[in-house]
């Protein structure tokens, strides 16, 4: 699907045409969709106002402020936004701009004497999203410009959605009145993912290219390449290319291979989760054997949960993975596991010194 940003608009009189700039075509495809976005904990809130934009532009949260670093998804929050709309209201003028084109255009509007025309091209639209408004700080004129575009578009109840990798009052060098602003509708975070959001964003780009990848390699791609989404889908290309060239299947050993190389040997003082496991083991004399068995018995399964707890808290690894590495054990039991563990922390003493032990010599403390 391609948008269609500009549409016929009502002439107005003016010795210039007034059309509202073309999206980019070559990224206004069906990947930045809500349906190809992973949904976890860690964007749900971000989500879920875009969600809200896209079926009621101009309504509810407006403005929607997305915020968070770079490589975690809000442009592609934005772009689901401009193809939902354009799907569902053919003759919308959507137009996405980023902060550093909007200065661009306007400075060049300054320079030919075509201000009026930029700023009602830009009011003519009827969703108007503009990426990374951090770049604004400082520049006071052209903020002074997006302020009463945005006050225009505000009033005539258009959609505005703005994204920025800090909170808008973190924005110091915007001009408080357009900062402010930014704050009265939502203001939504998109946080690093956890693994297994991560795990589901690699499954999904491989469901895509229509390649077979086992979880086990999704999860260790997930819980081992450093750095954004961008990154992680980076190793993941690397990785297939690799196996390609060495005719054989994507597997964990050449996974471990491409991230050494590309990214550099991991801290030796990381702890795998086999050693975790035996550290556990020792520290509660309880044989491994019997922490991965079936068995239920009240020091036994202590020690199990305490390994869990470390495990999720150090390597982030899935419920199902974790359930799996203690002999076969669904993902609810695990997560009752963790969550006992989590809960008894703050009252029990010996427990919480137990846990803060083994997380020292493990070398685990954050």
């Amino acid at each position: 699907m391609v948008l269609e940003a500009t549409l016929q608009l009502k002439p107005i009189a003016d010795t210039h045409a007034l059309v509202a700039p073309p999206i980019i075509a070559e990224k206004a495809t069906d990947r930045y969709s809500f349906e190809s976005f992973v949904v976890g904990s860690a964007n749900a809130l971000a989500h879920n106002g875009a969600k809200e934009v896209a079926g009621r532009p101009g309504s509810f949260c407006n403005p929607l402020f997305l915020y968070g670093q770079t490589g975690l998804g809000k442009t592609h929050l934005m772009w689901a936004i401009a193809n939902a709309v354009s799907s569902k209201h053919p003759k919308a003028i959507v137009r996405y701009i980023t902060a550093q084109q909007f200065a661009a255009e306007f400075v060049n509007s300054l320079d030919k004497g075509t201000t009026a025309i930029f700023r009602r091209n830009l009011e003519a639209c009827s969703v108007l999203l503009v990426d990374d408004v951090g770049f604004l700080e400082g520049k006071n004129r052209t903020q002074e410009e997006l302020f009463h575009i945005f006050n225009q578009l505000h009033q005539d109840g258009k959609q505005i959605v703005l994204s920025s990798d800090r909170p808008p009052r973190d924005h110091i060098k915007v001009d408080e009145r357009l900062r402010t602003r930014f704050e009265c509708g939502l203001v939504a975070d998109v946080q690093q993912p956890d693994t297994e959001t991560r795990a589901e964003i690699v499954r999904r780009k491989a469901q895509g290219d229509g390649i077979k990848l086992d979880d086990e390699v999704c999860e260790f791609l997930a819980g081992h390449t450093p750095g954004n989404i961008r990154s992680l889908l980076g190793a993941y290309t690397t990785l297939l290319v690799n196996a390609s060239i060495l005719h054989t299947k994507p597997n964990v050993a050449l996974a471990a291979q491409v991230i050494e190389k590309q990214f550099g040997r991991p801290e030796p003082t990381k702890a795998s989760p086999e050693q975790i496991i035996r550290a556990v083991s020792s520290h509660f004399n309880v044989p491994v054997d019997q922490m991965v068995s079936s068995t239920r018995k009240a020091w036994i399964a202590h020690a199990r949960h305490v390994a869990v707890y470390l495990l999720r808290d150090a390597t982030g690894e899935s419920w199902k993975r974790l359930g799996e590495r203690f002999g076969g054990r669904d993902h609810s039991s695990i997560m009752h596991a963790y969550s006992k563990v989590h809960s008894l922390m703050g009252d029990d003493p010996e427990l919480r010194q137990d846990v803060q032990a083994l997380r020292r010599d493990l070398h685990l403390d954050k």
